[in-house]
């Protein structure tokens, strides 16, 4: 079982992934989980995700806090490293700094004092003499009105991958494709279809995961059982189902405005922040200033404690069916090693059945 999930993780950089612990619908976190004492009443679904933000905050594994004593959750009850007291006492009090301070908006977080550190800093960093004189002889200027328009911005990405014309000849995607991490060869074969289904498997030697998007439910057959996707993970499904995710942008968000232009891998990109319509996330993308292609997405998913970022390298595009797809990503997460996934076959357009998607039952998975 811990093998499958491991390959259900590993598949989180391709599009519909996202990690299920095998929570029941309708269960809170107390229901499911042992020792649940400050996150009690939230959707057992939600403590994974709380989990993760406190290992990037801190930039920190499980065994910082835990004492596992066999596959996740055994063991992570117990109460024997003092640093899970101490997390316990930061979340009461980040908790009523935004409750007092902030109409309980997560605004205080780990992150604000820990920064990627076990240790929060609680002193202003000193510049060196070189970063003084160059901030002084570059101060910095407001970049407000020359920046283009997010809706500009993904004009010009449309155009640049081939037009809207092409885009719109789309309909199916069946991809296979090979994710390196953590020393695993995994393979990877999905298919998606306009109207938003998705279906993927992955394969880790002789273990098999599935997951899929029904267009309204999402679903996952983990080590032969079928479970139904609920909170965090049906957010992940269905955003992970979107046929047009890296195709079409203007119909994804609800707003988007651009931040500034800085330099990426010594490329001028224009940064924008994007409020997707499922509203658990958002987007901060990264656009080539000169050919428009996207070079970077940023996803913040958000958590009971604070927004958890996944980022995605985009490199290597080309041109399928008249439309330009990135061949090779590499994905990033705090606290863990990243994930390059290569896309080895892709095909557009291959015929594919609404039923293929459906949820399995108990006899067909």
């Amino acid at each position: 079982m811990k093998t499958i999930v491991c390959a259900v993780l590993a598949l989180a950089a391709l599009p519909g992934s996202f990690t299920l612990y095998g929570a029941e619908e309708a269960q809170t976190a107390e229901q499911l989980y042992k020792n649940i004492q400050i996150l009690k009443g939230i959707p057992a679904t939600e403590v994974p995700p709380a989990m993760n933000f406190i290992s990037g905050a801190l930039g920190v594994r499980c065994g910082f806090c835990h004492t596992p004593d066999g596959p996740w959750p055994q063991g992570f009850d117990k109460d024997t490293i003092k640093a899970k007291q101490t997390a316990r006492e930061m979340m009461k009090m980040t908790k009523q700094i935004n409750d007092t301070s902030f109409g309980g908006r997560a605004v205080v977080t780990c992150a604000s004092c820990h920064g990627g550190h076990t240790h929060p800093q609680s002193f202003v960093s000193i510049q060196s003499p070189e970063a003084l004189r160059e901030q002084l002889a570059h101060p910095a200027q407001s970049q407000t009105a020359t920046l283009p328009g997010a809706e500009d911005l993904f004009a010009k990405y449309e155009t640049a991958i081939g037009g809207d014309a092409a885009i719109a000849k789309l309909t199916s995607r069946h991809v296979i494709a090979s994710i390196g991490a953590a020393g695993q060869a995994i393979k990877v074969e999905s298919f998606a279809k306009s109207g938003d289904l998705m279906l993927e498997e992955t394969r880790l030697g002789s273990n098999v995961a599935k997951n899929g998007f029904d267009g309204t439910h999402g679903y996952a057959v983990v080590g032969g059982k079928v479970t139904l996707a609920t909170g965090a993970d049906a957010d992940s499904l269905k955003l992970g189902a979107l046929f047009y995710r890296n195709l079409r942008l203007k119909d994804l968000y609800t707003e988007a405005h651009t931040l500034h232009k800085e330099k990426l891998d010594g490329k001028d990109v224009y940064v924008v922040q994007a409020s997707l319509k499922i509203e658990r996330f958002t987007d901060l993308l990264s656009f080539d200033a000169d050919s428009g292609l996207l070079l970077r997405r940023t996803t913040l998913n958000r958590s009971v404690l604070g927004p958890i970022p996944q980022t995605f390298d985009f490199e290597n595009y080309r041109e399928i069916n008249g439309v330009k797809i990135a061949m090779d990503t590499t994905r990033s997460f705090a606290g863990a090693p990243a994930q390059k996934m290569h896309l080895d076959e892709v095909r557009f357009n291959e015929p594919m059945d609404d039923v293929k998607f459906a949820m399995p039952t108990a006899s067909d998975k």
